[in-house]
């Protein structure tokens, strides 16, 4: 009674302010499910009212990393999570890849608590390529002295990523100068149709005077046309980003999803590693061991008198 009364209390705080972003940490004395607590006893009563607390009160968890659990008695054998820190789906929608880690117990039976809002750097950022730049004929030369300036290391994986890296660099030098030089002939287009139908209300238009104005219009709608898809483009990546923007409730499934898959803690040769470098090599290593290949020399059919169906059998 005395935790429900608890939670009723937090949750009337919480919707007497109003607006604004919320954190709730600490020892809640409490778990959520019967997997938070070791050899103790679980008050399945007590995880169903907790749980109706978070989800009424509209309060999210980040996966903790670091330990399993947050509490453990002198004598090392109860252990449970019920320390924990709850936030706001405002503060999740601004920080989706927060940490969340429980640190190592040293004078306190308790862990202590780490929420780091700060973006870990896992390498440089997607390009983005849009599919209008490909009618320019010049991009294929781009391409090809791009992939040509790349030297030949010996290791297809490194060479891979300097052709990337230099492709990267080589076509955003292209379409920076490409992108100039097409402003400049709209620009010029622009003017040159606002003269030519400024001279059709005093005499006549020449052969030639019509075929400029026609050229002209193409050009300006070319050029609109191709900002027409790169808007289309530039919108589905908005929607695959951040979902339906007139839906709070995708913004925070996405989110809360974006948080849980999220890695930022990873046990390295028994030690807990934050730095995105290493996590990203221990993942590597164990890919790269789970799809090698075991055997170096494998048996050889070669040579082998198998019996054969003759055309004559067919």
């Amino acid at each position: 009674m005395r935790r429900r009364a608890l939670w009723g209390d937090l949750k009337a705080v919480k919707e007497s302010t109003g607006e604004g972003i919320w954190i709730m940490g600490g020892d809640f004395n409490e778990v959520r499910s019967e997997h938070e607590r070791m050899n103790s006893r679980f008050d399945n009563q007590g995880a169903v009212l907790f749980n109706n607390f978070i989800a009424e009160a509209g309060l999210v968890e980040y996966q903790m990393g670091g330990y399993k659990f947050t509490y453990m008695s002198d004598d090392g054998s109860n252990l449970s999570k019920i320390d924990r820190i709850l936030v706001c789906d405002s503060f999740m929608n601004n920080w989706p890849t927060a940490r969340f880690e429980a640190l190592t117990k040293h004078g306190s039976d308790h862990s202590p608590l780490l929420l780091s809002c700060a973006k870990n750097d896992f390498g440089p950022i997607p390009f983005r390529f849009y599919n209008s730049w490909l009618e320019d004929e010049s991009i294929g030369e781009v391409i090809k002295k791009g992939i040509e300036e790349v030297s030949v290391e010996g290791n297809s994986m490194r060479e891979l990523a300097n052709i990337l890296k230099n492709l990267k660099t080589r076509i955003k030098e292209w379409r920076r100068a490409v992108k100039i030089q097409e402003e400049k002939e709209v620009q010029e287009a622009i003017e040159q149709v606002e003269r030519l139908e400024k001279t059709t209300e005093t005499r006549r238009l020449t052969g030639v005077e019509k075929e400029s104005r026609v050229t002209g219009k193409w050009k300006i709608k070319n050029y609109e046309r191709k900002n027409l898809m790169d808007l289309k483009q530039k919108a589905k990546f908005r929607w695959a980003k951040l979902g339906d923007e007139n839906s709070k409730f995708f913004h925070k499934i996405i989110n809360c999803r974006k948080a849980r898959n999220c890695i930022s803690a990873l046990k390295v040769n028994g030690i807990m590693c934050t730095d995105p470098k290493a996590i990203k090599e221990e993942i590597k290593a164990t890919f790269m061991a789970r799809f090698a290949e075991p055997y170096k020399h494998r048996p050889s059919l070669d040579g082998r008198d198998f019996k054969k169906v003759t055309r004559s059998k067919q």
